[in-house]
């Protein structure tokens, strides 16, 4: 078995893009795991959601569905696709999980935390610049 990458939406650089970045971050953050189902949506996301990227999580912890902005510049469409890519790695090692609307970091509560008190926030936030230098490195772009 092997991971699946699904990519929607945008240009066809974009997805290819998308791809890269992705399979980049599964054999950085989780190497060894082969039963990933992600699929990145590339498209406009709403004002009012005031976000480059968003995530939804099936319920076991292995379907992903990415929604990243189309407007962005090159830079942050991958920055925003890596840091969400943590946040996979964070629902599969199980560090973040959510009980309807109570959400756990490591088995803790932290439902009423402001949002740039969340562990979870602050950890995709701090490792989101180094994978993007890594990524750029790479021989991959």
């Amino acid at each position: 078995m092997s991971n699946l990458i699904e990519l929607t939406g945008g240009k066809k650089s974009q997805r290819e893009l998308a791809f890269k970045v992705v399979d980049f971050m599964i054999k950085k953050l989780m190497p060894r795991v082969r039963t990933l189902d992600i699929t990145v949506q590339i498209k406009n996301i709403p004002d009012k959601d005031n976000a480059w990227g968003l995530i939804q999580i099936q319920d076991n912890n292995r379907e992903f569905i990415i929604e990243i902005e189309k407007s962005l510049s090159l830079y942050n469409f991958v920055t925003s696709l890596i840091h969400e890519m943590i946040h996979v790695k964070q629902y599969v090692r199980k560090e973040l999980t959510d009980e309807g609307h109570t959400v756990f970091w490591n088995g803790e509560d932290c439902s009423k935390l402001a949002y740039s008190k969340q562990p979870w926030e602050q950890e995709a936030y701090t490792l989101q610049g180094r994978y993007s230098v890594e990524f750029w490195e790479s021989d991959l772009v």
